[in-house]
Parts: structure tokens; C-alpha cells; sequence
């Protein structure tokens, strides 16, 4: 929602979002394993209940077309950054639904119970049972998610209809809402003009970073092996690809002055006898990967720049202390890499970087 202070501003505005002058981007968790890669969807969308909220992939349908990259997998459940070009109802909930993957916990497009155990993949399901289903919800029956089913009258437990009406204005009650009616792993993350006049970023949200803080945690019990020194940072790093780590690394755990992303890289190319990293795979640095290396080695975002990996988290940025203005973030951003705070950790990964010996 945009907010004008003037008339003058209002009508730019609208201009701007009408000529699709406005670039937007959210992030999502979704059922199963993304595929990796640029996934384009641009199946047309047409409203078929408008009284259930019901949209779906028809050929009838307006035109749609919908963006997304996989930022990470836990083995469960993929974080996915979506980018419409178009701006239909449930756009990219539907298309999420319709390539197989609905926003886990999205009560509408991912309850088995409606849609059956397709869940809408492909645009399986029948119209009329699935809007006549809907109907049911917050009624006599409470929402189910993927993430969160509803097998049997055990599980009913969320908004729908007591039966009781209100003693003063005699309007229905309905019980109190559950995590499925309140919460929608769907996330606007950034908005900005095309002609780069202005932007507007948010956080991530904490259902996006609560499947990888465990292995941010990890890598900084990584940091802390590191012996303390006067003349470098005490890092530690992780690599990791669905849910599996592959390879840790902590400063100067390789003889010479080695960085923690570098311990990690080099001990997987090792390990494996090949210097490929597996597609799909992130990496978890406590601290924002170095851009300069005064030694003359490469520096840590040109190795990873030289990888395929998509998804760096860091757990704080670099202090200038031995390197005024690190611009790792700026180049790995620049190259289509995402680059994400996992915030928390700043005081803990500050305190393992400056250990004294």
C-alpha cells in the first residue's frame, strides 16, 4: 500500500504502477524442493468464485507472468524470492500452486482437504467441489495448510462458526483464529522504480530465516575454534545444500592466512577431489565475506564468485578495522547473488572476530 502526501504525488504514483514502472519483489516459504535456476511462470489467471477467493491457471484467463529463484532448502520447506510482472489476484500464490510448490502454510492454496493430495499442481482439481469445499472454511470447518494440516475432527481447532450468537447484536460467533488464519508466508520484500529513482526495502521476515539459523549458529561455533589474533578477524563459515553441511571452515584453520570461507571451499575441493561446487549450495559466513586481501590472496567474495553458489548469509558486516570499506555485499548483489543478514547475531560474531590471544 502506498501512501501520498500530495495530489501531484499520488498521480506519479499511479502512473508509475499502472506503466509497470515499479519493480516488486517478495519472498516466500514454500512446500518441497524449488527447482533451482530462473523459473518463469506465465500462465493466464481468472477468478472462477469470486465469493470463496477462488483463482485459478486458465486459458481464458488474463495474462500473468511471475518470477522466481530459490534462495535456500531445508529439506522441507524452499525460501523463494518472486518477482510479478503482472498484477492479478493471488498471482503468485496461484502460479507457486500451479508449478507445484503453494506457500506452505497458505490456507487457501495448500489445504489437501480442498484441493486434494495434488494440491493443485498442474491445475488439478475441480472447480465447483473445490469452491464448494472453500465455503466450508472458517464456517463449519476450520483451515488446514500443508505445513499444518486438518486429518479429522481432532485437529479442529481455529476460526469457524460455535453455533452461539452474540447476547447484544445477535451477529454469529466464531471460536478463536489458529496460526492458519493469521500468518501467510508471503513477504514483500522490495519496491522500486525502474528508472532507479527511488526504492523501499524490508527486513526479512523471521519465517524466512528461522530454517537457517541453526547453521548460522554452527558456523559461529566454527568462529570461536579460531586462536585468537592482533592483526585479522576471527570468522567462521559453512557450506550447506538441502539441509546437508557439506563443509566447514574457520580462520587460518589451513596453514597460511586463510579466511573461514576460503578453510571451507578448500577442504570441500579435498574432500570430493573436484573444484565444483553442487548446485544449490549456500553459505554461512559470521561475517560479511571480504572483498580485498591486503596478503594479495584472493579475497573471499571473489571465491565465491567463482562457484555457482546462488545464497551467501552472513551473520554481521565487516568492521573497517583492517580494510576500510569492504564492498563484498555491493559484488556479490551486483552479480545476482542473495546477500542475507541473518540478524541476532552481531554481538556474538563481533566478539569471536576481535578474540585476543
Amino acid at each position: 500500500m502506498f501512501l501520498a502526501k500530495s495530489g501531484k504525488g499520488a498521480d506519479k504514483m499511479g502512473a508509475l504502477l499502472r506503466d509497470r514502472e515499479v519493480k516488486k519483489e517478495y519472498v516466500a516459504r514454500v512446500k518441497g524442493e524449488f527447482p533451482l535456476g530462473d523459473i518463469v511462470c506465465e500462465e493466464p489467471l481468472l477468478t472462477v468464485a469470486p465469493k470463496v477467493a477462488l483463482n485459478r491457471v486458465k486459458p481464458s484467463g488474463k495474462p500473468a507472468k511471475t518470477a522466481f529463484k530459490r534462495i535456500s532448502y531445508d529439506g522441507e520447506t524452499s525460501i523463494v524470492r518472486c518477482r510479478p510482472f503482472t498484477g492479478r489476484t493471488h498471482q503468485i500464490r496461484v502460479h507457486l500452486q500451479y508449478l507445484g510448490h503453494p506457500i506452505a502454510n497458505d490456507p487457501l492454496y495448500s489445504n489437501e482437504w480442498v484441493w486434494g493430495p495434488e494440491l493443485g499442481k498442474n491445475g488439478a482439481g475441480d472447480d465447483e467441489i473445490i469452491a464448494e469445499r472453500l465455503g466450508h472454511i472458517g464456517r463449519s470447518r476450520p483451515a488446514g495448510t500443508w505445513i499444518n494440516p486438518v486429518i479429522d475432527e481432532s485437529d479442529f481447532k481455529g476460526e469457524m462458526l460455535t453455533g452461539t450468537k452474540c447476547e447484544v447484536c445477535e451477529t454469529d460467533l466464531f471460536s478463536d483464529p489458529s496460526a492458519n488464519d493469521l500468518d501467510l508466508w508471503l513477504h514483500a520484500l522490495t519496491y522500486s522504480a525502474n528508472d532507479k529513482s527511488w526504492s523501499y526495502a524490508t527486513p526479512f521476515p523471521e519465517w524466512a530465516l528461522e530454517p537457517n539459523r541453526q547453521y548460522m549458529e554452527l558456523a559461529l561455533e566454527e568462529a570461536k575454534k579460531c586462536e585468537g589474533t592482533e592483526t585479522a578477524f576471527s570468522v567462521g563459515a559453512l557450506l550447506v545444500k538441502d539441509g546437508e553441511i557439506l563443509s566447514t571452515g574457520y580462520s587460518r584453520e589451513l596453514p597460511g592466512n586463510t579466511h573461514a570461507e576460503q578453510c571451507a571451499l578448500e577442504k570441500y575441493y579435498e574432500k570430493t577431489g573436484t573444484r565444483e561446487i553442487p548446485e544449490g549450495t549456500v553459505i554461512y559466513t559470521t561475517m560479511e565475506p571480504c572483498s580485498e586481501r591486503l596478503s594479495g590472496n584472493l579475497p573471499c567474495t571473489d571465491r565465491i564468485l567463482d562457484t555457482n553458489i546462488q545464497t551467501v548469509f552472513v551473520g554481521v558486516l565487516e568492521p573497517d578495522t583492517f580494510v576500510a570499506n569492504n564492498v563484498g555485499k555491493q559484488k556479490l548483489t551486483d552479480a545476482g547473488i542473495h546477500y542475507i543478514h541473518i540478524p541476532g547475531y552481531e554481538k556474538a560474531c563481533l566478539a569471536a572476530a576481535t578474540k585476543k590471544p
